[in-house]
């Protein structure tokens, strides 16, 4: 409907006009309207935009504001993903320390998670690199903290935080079964599921054979 209305607004040529006058009028008026379309989609796409950083919503949580203040050098990107998330990368060097502070300053006594992460086909990410992802809580606060440590791939190692919350045994355990990542200080680091003869072809690594569904890029 709108491109018979557009044909109806068109610019008659001028009387007179040879074939190639006649073709290069033609050529020019498109040429117009091509431009005229662009800018059209332009200001559209402007006004879209516009709209969805207005529905953006920006959350606050003071665990965010302590976590800033306290950790100027140990953790950055820290975020609110939403009312009670709060998200940050961690100084893999740094984690032990960071992790005590946490459960004894901040009461994050809760350690939900220990798991891994590997950047080989994630989004704006180093794909030499694994992520080791924590997740803490309490017990008298529903917040949920999000740490992730980026280590090398080709030597994933980070120390174990199994002396500071008992339960991170298990976790780390799995994580170093599926992945191959090294929790150094861990007193018992063999596998959870796996048997002895599966270890070393970490299933979860991207590249490994047994992963699942290799050709999925999105995972």
């Amino acid at each position: 409907m709108a491109e018979k209305e557009e044909k109806k607004k068109r610019e008659k040529p001028p009387e007179g006009l040879s074939k190639e006058e006649l073709k290069e009028w033609a050529r020019k008026k498109a040429e117009e309207r091509r431009k005229l379309r662009e800018a059209k989609k332009g200001e559209e796409k402007e006004t879209k935009e516009k709209e969805t950083k207005k529905e953006k919503k920006v959350y606050t949580n003071p665990l965010a504001d302590r976590l800033r203040e306290r950790f100027k050098e140990e953790l950055s990107d820290i975020s609110v993903d939403d009312p009670l998330r709060v998200s940050a990368f961690v100084d893999p060097t740094k984690v032990k320390e960071v992790m005590k502070i946490l459960k004894e300053e901040f009461g994050l006594d809760h350690l939900m998670d220990v798991s891994g992460v590997d950047a080989l086909k994630l989004k704006g990410a180093d794909p030499n690199t694994f992520w080791v992802v924590y997740h803490l809580t309490s017990h008298d606060n529903p917040t949920i903290l999000t740490l992730k440590a980026v280590i090398p791939r080709d030597n994933p190692q980070i120390d174990s935080i199994i002396d500071i919350y008992w339960n991170a045994n298990w976790y780390e355990r799995e994580t170093f079964e599926f992945f191959g990542i090294i929790f150094n200080g861990h007193p018992k680091l063999k596998a959870l599921f796996l048997s002895d003869e599966d270890i070393g072809q970490w299933p979860l690594r991207k590249d490994s054979p047994a992963y699942p569904n290799p050709n999925n890029t999105q995972r």
